[in-house]
């Protein structure tokens, strides 16, 4: 979760970095857990102490979320197989924290419909017609429109990535269920590592099998051999033997899956940075025929 965090971070500026944006979400997110106090309202106060605009304000929002999320999922998946808590909502936020004539302009970015998918990338001047003989005026409108467009691309792009990151967790968690049923039923962990190795899933039982063999220790007498992770850099060649293990393991299908929604995940991450290079060009278009 601290990854992805950080990787909903990365769009903001530089005058705010990627740890000090994790580090509001994880206040309002603390806050929210011990004391019941409103995720909204705790952002709401960090945002007016630190004069956010309402790009940081969104990223904050994202990361207490998915914190939130993180905190609650182990002692409520075992009441119910789904749950809610009230989210972080930037255009509530914003709107509490401006004046009361600048509210809606300021919510702008964040009104507008996401624009039809496409199978190409067009350039913004084609696909909004922007000439360079165009009057300056109605290509300041057409650019604003671009902007308003792709602002409400990039909200819905770190909605889906809010939706990927839950989904991740409970991969992950259901992942470490399985595998240590498997254990205790007398099948070796380091021998399913190297399976995993040989399915290209290694770096996901690397993250994951730690804290497998932690809480096997909660469940058996037995105590294995500290070994640091990842281990030996051998067990990620090919020529490490096939044993007990193969591709079609039930753990090694489920690591296949745990990896393909962090693929889904970087993907998902790649799209809002392209979306937030076209908005600071469009920006830069728009400031130059102001």
């Amino acid at each position: 979760m601290d990854k992805l965090a950080s990787a909903i971070m990365s769009g903001v500026s530089k005058t705010a970095s990627p740890h000090q944006i994790d580090l509001w979400a994880r206040t309002a997110s603390n806050r929210y857990i011990k004391n019941g106090e409103e995720l909204n309202d705790t952002i709401a106060k960090i945002a007016e102490e630190n004069c956010l605009n309402p790009q940081f304000i969104s990223r904050v929002c994202e990361a207490a979320n998915l914190h939130t999320h993180s905190a609650l999922l182990p002692q409520e998946a075992e009441k119910r197989a789904s749950f809610q808590f009230p989210l972080a909502d930037p255009k509530t936020i914003i709107i509490q924290i401006s004046p009361k004539d600048q509210g809606e302009s300021t919510l702008s970015e964040f009104s507008s419909p996401p624009s039809p998918a496409v199978s190409r990338r067009p350039s913004i001047a084609d696909m909004m017609g922007v000439k360079e003989q165009d009057d300056g005026g109605e290509s300041g409108k057409r650019l604003v429109i671009v902007i308003e467009k792709k602002a409400a691309e990039t909200s819905n792009l770190n909605q889906k990535l809010l939706g990927l990151g839950m989904q991740y967790e409970t991969l992950v968690k259901q992942a470490k269920a399985l595998t240590v049923s498997h254990c205790l039923q007398g099948e070796d962990l380091h021998t399913m590592h190297k399976a995993a190795c040989l399915a290209g899933v290694g770096n996901v039982s690397a993250e994951i099998f730690p804290s497998v063999m932690e809480e096997l220790e909660k469940h058996t007498t037995m105590r294995f051999e500290k070994k640091a992770f990842p281990v030996d850099e051998s067990l990620f060649t090919r020529d490490v033997p096939m044993k007990v293990v193969n591709g079609d393991h039930a753990v090694i299908a489920h690591l296949r899956t745990v990896n393909d929604k962090e693929r889904e995940i970087d993907m998902c991450c790649g799209d809002i940075s392209r979306n937030n290079d076209e908005l600071r060009i469009t920006r830069r278009k728009l400031q130059k025929i102001s």
